[in-house]
């Protein structure tokens, strides 16, 4: 299927995109009074401000992801890495990934992207910052643009840029 990316749409077009999303998941990716174009609109001003691309921040997210799940596979049983969700593993040594298990999976409400219930937490040791988002966060950064709305799994731009140091 091809992106669909929303910073890439007519205002008709969001409109539409925004409707289709409150319908099919209502309060899961966008909250009943959030305006999709305002959040799409405002995200791209933070992401130019700042000189940073919606790829870099995949690949990041993704850095931290792919580290997290490599030294929970290194943990063994499967009593350790039910120990590893909860505590944790040190990446690159100024940050702190751990991860939970959420209720339910997040499907991407866009395409036919299947997330899953694991909501990580990137914590920099340097300057005290975290932010906390689902396994789907990267598929919906990277093949749509979107950051979620003013929902608990959005993942707000500014602060992704300063706790993972894009900047």
């Amino acid at each position: 299927m091809a992106k669909q990316l929303l910073d890439e749409m007519t205002d008709d077009q969001l409109h539409a995109v925004e409707a289709w999303i409150k319908q099919k998941s209502p309060g899961t990716f966008l909250a009943t009074d959030d305006n999709l174009m305002e959040i799409v609109r405002e995200d791209q001003k933070v992401l130019a401000s700042a000189g940073v691309t919606y790829e870099q921040i995949v690949d990041r997210l993704n850095h931290f992801v792919n580290a997290f799940k490599a030294k929970a596979q290194e943990a063994g049983p499967q009593d350790d890495l039910f120990l590893a969700f909860r505590c944790g593993y040190d990446v690159d040594s100024n940050y702190h990934v751990s991860a939970e298990l959420s209720l339910g999976k997040e499907m991407c409400p866009l395409d036919d992207c299947e997330g899953s219930s694991v909501v990580y937490r990137v914590f920099n040791k340097l300057t005290g910052g975290e932010i906390t988002f689902p396994e789907l966060m990267p598929h919906l950064v990277r093949d749509h643009h979107f950051f979620e709305g003013n929902v608990t799994y959005r993942l707000d731009p500014g602060d992704a840029i300063r706790v993972m140091r894009l900047e």
